[in-house]
């Protein structure tokens, strides 16, 4: 007896750290007979398939009755990549057929058409996708007062820098650097499995690599790497984040300036008060944040010894995903807190 047997993406070895690859080439044709171990396919590690192309092994003796996906296709592990027929099984008494339901019939209401996706899209979806069924989410809010950070962003654009030089400064530095230090002070925020799976040993990371969200040419989504901005000034991560900007929107952002993100951070379109992130996996936690808000606030009283008063001041609303097997809730609550008292003595992270 015999039966078909789906070939899943299996989790690689030498590409221990990927657990999204991109289809190379096919090295078994349709009716092919593939034996235990044969080379079904190559694969290339990564979300733009860069890196070498790395074998997939068949897990099983059979005949080669479907191919899942094209070369250049996306794929992470679990997916179905092939199918085998012929595969031998041992005898077993029948099974009860399950009963046939009726599948639901899809009917368009009006025009329709279909719209193009790269395979970068492709992998960034099912990535997402991935990170949501297998990551569990929390999501924890606070709210930071950012008035002198918006007070220096005004007056760096009339040129009152040590330098006199007049530059566009937004808010983006300020929580880059913010979170740089809490970091520091929370690992927990900065961790990773060692290897993928809920029972696997805990990395904490000593260092800091942010990723942050920007776009391309095309308004694809991408992910520059900012080294240790735990070391630098906000004028200097300012600097580096327009020039990666830059080059992301012509297409000249090379891997390496694209890899070993350890947390990222993610500004809201404006006009949004905070958006809930999907993870980066492996990452254990996402820090978004939206536009600033001018809103009165009360002020005073038993916080500085005056009297109580109304004062407009400027806010934003810090929105922090992170994994639940990995961060604990007071760690969550603590790094946002640390996060917003930075900010909100902003001139510190100018020293």
């Amino acid at each position: 007896m015999s039966v078909k047997y789906t070939v899943t993406m299996p989790p690689l070895p030498a590409a221990a750290s990927d657990d999204v690859f991109v289809l190379d080439a096919w090295e078994k044709d349709l009716g092919d007979v593939v034996y235990e171990g044969d080379t079904l396919a190559l694969v290339r590690p990564g979300l733009l398939g860069d890196g070498a192309p790395v074998p997939v092994p068949a897990p099983t003796f059979g005949v080669l009755a479907r191919r899942s996906v094209l070369p250049g296709e996306a794929i992470e592990v679990g997916e179905p990549l092939a199918v085998l027929a012929g595969v031998p099984v041992p005898a077993t008494p029948p099974a009860e057929p399950a009963p046939e339901l009726p599948l639901p019939v899809y009917a368009p209401n009006g025009p329709e058409e279909a719209a193009a996706r790269t395979p970068l899209d492709a992998a960034l979806a099912a990535h997402h996708a991935h990170s949501w069924r297998e990551s569990p989410h929390v999501f924890t809010v606070a709210v930071a007062d950012v008035t002198e950070a918006v007070r220096l962003c005004a007056r760096v654009a009339r040129g009152e820098t040590v330098s006199g030089e007049a530059m566009a400064l937004t808010l983006l530095p300020f929580v880059l650097r913010a979170a740089a230090d809490a970091l520091t002070r929370f690992p927990t925020l900065n961790s990773r499995f060692a290897e993928m799976g809920d029972g696997a040993e805990v990395c904490l990371r000593r260092y800091v690599r942010l990723g942050w969200v920007t776009r391309d040419g095309a308004g694809r989504e991408v992910v520059p790497v900012v080294r240790d901005p735990d070391r630098a000034s906000v004028l200097a991560l300012a600097r580096e984040l327009a020039d990666q900007a830059e080059r992301a929107r012509a297409g000249t952002l090379t891997e390496a300036d694209v890899c070993g993100a350890t947390f990222t951070v993610a500004e809201t379109p404006p006009g949004v008060l905070y958006q809930t992130p999907v993870l980066h996996r492996p990452q254990a936690a996402l820090l978004a944040f939206g536009a600033p808000a001018r809103e009165p606030v009360v002020v005073g009283g038993e916080e500085d010894g005056t009297a109580e008063r109304i004062e407009v001041r400027s806010r934003v609303r810090l929105c922090l995903a992170h994994d639940a097997r990995l961060v604990p809730p007071a760690d969550a609550a603590a790094f946002l807190t640390e996060v917003a008292a930075i900010l909100g003595d902003a001139r510190f992270l100018f020293a």
